[in-house]
């Protein structure tokens, strides 16, 4: 019954992760990470002093991309999406009676064709071009749902916003992309590494866009960055669903270490119901023997064995259920879109369960049929 009672709680656990982790792999993230490769450059602040300079190599780089076989979309970026909070700089505003207001946005510096080469659509306005850069007018992108919370059902377009100490024209609106690898989004101001690159010498993460496999562009891509910069290093190569998954890895594993001591659980109360009632069978033998002797069924010994053992699979079931509603509340943190009490899966787990313990009671329940009267009697 104790088996019994805890493989109940493991597969419980293993079936609400299992749940929680499909949830997961289907959530829209707001991107694409197919075909998607990522690297990281970092440019040596002692050579690269010179904002210009730091737009012109990465301008450069993103040329000799774009003309590597395969390559669609080549853009960059101070921060990945689904890769974590980070640069909430805020979002300061003219409320409708001219007052300052605050609410919350991170901000990423992008460059080249980043919203193409990630597929995040332009809901209205434009996108950055090169004459975006530090002699003309301070514009940035912001995301749908940032211009929705602040300007409701008004036109975002042509607002003046201020964030990371500079005032801001909104020129386009895009799709939300989520911060977090479980969907979670926040709101995001987009701005022109051409225009920001005085602020400081800014990391960006690459982003191509591939017909092939996405590794498959890495080396061409080192290449063209030692084309444009000899010195310079490649960093941190991988593809964009290897940066997602990586922040999935907990609940992989923890989902993986749940199924696998489930799995021995239920081996263990399988094998143990088996055990317990084979011994009772061959202890029993001469009892059996004697009843069927004077008159017990075949049928009727096998279902006597079969209650014993749907009793012990009943009592560890209903204790193994309410151990495992207890264990829930502590499953709640990992779990997505999925009730750490989903009926669902305690009665399949509660049914899969059950029909195991009753298979392994059946071989002993067989046996127990086929003893010889005569022979069960000469034993004693």
């Amino acid at each position: 019954m104790a088996q019994v009672a805890v493989a109940i709680v493991l597969l419980v656990g293993a079936g609400l992760l299992t749940r929680s982790f499909v949830s997961l792999q289907a959530v829209d993230l707001g991107f694409e990470t197919e075909r998607v490769a990522t690297f990281e450059v970092h440019l040596p602040p002692a050579r690269y002093d010179d904002p210009a300079a730091r737009v012109r190599v990465h301008h450069a780089c993103q040329e000799r991309l774009r003309e590597v076989p395969g390559v669609e979309a080549v853009g960059a970026t101070s921060w990945l999406p689904a890769n974590g909070h980070y640069h909430e700089w805020g979002y300061g505003y003219l409320d409708t009676a001219g007052e300052r207001q605050w609410t919350g946005a991170m901000v990423r510096i992008i460059d080249g064709a980043y919203f193409e080469a990630l597929g995040i659509p332009l809901l209205y306005g434009r996108l950055f071009t090169r004459d975006d850069d530090v002699d003309a007018e301070e514009v940035a992108i912001i995301s749908q749902s940032l211009a929705g919370r602040v300007y409701a059902d008004q036109d975002p377009l042509g607002e003046v916003f201020r964030t990371g100490g500079r005032n801001f024209t909104v020129v386009g609106v895009v799709g939300d992309v989520a911060y977090e690898a479980d969907g979670t989004g926040f709101g995001k101001v987009y701005v022109s590494h051409g225009q920001f690159a005085d602020d400081r010498n800014w990391a960006l993460t690459y982003v191509v866009k591939t017909t092939p496999t996405p590794t498959t562009v890495i080396e061409p891509a080192r290449r063209a960055l030692s084309a444009t910069d000899e010195a310079l290093v490649l960093y941190r190569a991988r593809t964009m669903m290897d940066v997602v998954s990586r922040h999935r890895a907990q609940t992989q594993f923890t989902l993986l270490l749940m199924v696998l001591f489930a799995g021995i659980a239920v081996t263990l109360a399988g094998v143990g119901v088996y055990g317990v009632l084979a011994y009772t069978v061959s202890q029993r033998t001469h009892e059996i023997g004697v009843r069927m002797a004077l008159g017990a069924r075949p049928e009727q010994v096998r279902a006597a064995v079969l209650r014993h053992g749907a009793v012990v699979a009943g009592v560890g079931i209903v204790c193994g259920l309410a151990g495992a509603l207890g264990l829930s509340r502590f499953l709640t943190a990992l779990t997505f879109e999925v009730s750490a009490q989903d009926p669902t899966v305690f009665i399949i787990v509660a049914l899969l369960l059950g029909t195991i313990v009753l298979g392994a009671s059946y071989v002993p329940a067989r046996r127990a049929t086929r003893v010889d009267p005569l022979t069960a009697l000469r034993s004693e």
